[in-house]
């Protein structure tokens, strides 16, 4: 267990320090799962109302660049 009262430094140093050799086999086929199921869930909720309302909400907010990051 950390107990360094840096943890954010502690995580952002092993975090630069890794190496994709470092990573089990069965965590990197975990993630790339993961991130398939993530993008499909994100082109099936494109254009729905729920996602809609959310991104114009971003959008009013100023934390989204709606025409620059998802050009069409």
């Amino acid at each position: 267990m950390i107990t360094s009262p840096h943890l954010s430094r502690e995580l952002a140093s092993f975090a630069a320090n890794l190496c994709v050799e470092d990573i089990p086999g069965e965590v990197m086929n975990r993630a790339e799962d993961l991130l398939v199921d993530w993008f499909g869930s994100a082109i099936a909720g494109k254009g729905s109302r729920p996602v809609e309302l959310i991104t114009q909400f971003a959008f009013n907010m100023g934390g989204f660049c709606f025409d620059s990051c998802w050009p069409i």
